[in-house]
């Protein structure tokens, strides 16, 4: 799984250079890393647009201020991926699906399509690492909604270390 999720080495050093809160915040690099791999194993499942995935799982929450409650966070995300367009690998089309998903994601809704439904749900399949078990009523994909596919990522969580 790992060997799937590369992110855009030259795209990471932007965001290192722009995230305010530093490696070690909670939605940071390490959170980054685990929506990326349980979103490429959703997408494994449902088929879902793994370019996208990647992308959203790099930039969902470069806009955040604060590990707190940040409503607007994803409005800045959105913000700052159009600035950087230029290297963000997506059509338009596909670059129009992840400005929908980043900027949104923080509203607790869920999609009927695929490729956003699935970049929300495994950010919320994260939501183990602050000590929430989230509400399967909030998934868009019905196989994040099987216990299975919550309990492997609240054990990602656990074992992060594993990851890298």
């Amino acid at each position: 799984m790992m060997s799937d999720l590369k992110f855009n080495s030259e795209l990471m050093k932007v965001i290192y250079s722009h995230y305010k809160m530093g490696p070690h915040s909670l939605h940071g690099p390490d959170h980054w890393l685990r929506v990326g791999v349980i979103g490429l194993r959703l997408a494994d499942l449902t088929g879902a647009n793994k370019k996208i995935v990647r992308y959203f799982a790099q930039l969902h929450d470069i806009g955040r201020t604060t590990d707190d409650s940040d409503l607007y966070h994803g409005l800045e995300s959105a913000r700052f991926c159009k600035q950087h367009r230029g290297s963000i690998d997506l059509s338009d089309a596909e670059f129009k699906k992840l400005i929908f998903a980043i900027a949104k994601h923080p509203m607790g809704k869920t999609c009927d399509d695929v490729d956003i439904g699935v970049c929300w749900d495994a950010d919320r399949c994260d939501l183990g690492r602050v000590g929430i078990s989230p509400d399967l009523a909030y998934f868009s994909t019905k196989q994040a909604k099987e216990k299975s596919f919550s309990d492997w990522a609240f054990e990602l969580h656990l074992n992060s270390d594993k990851l890298i």
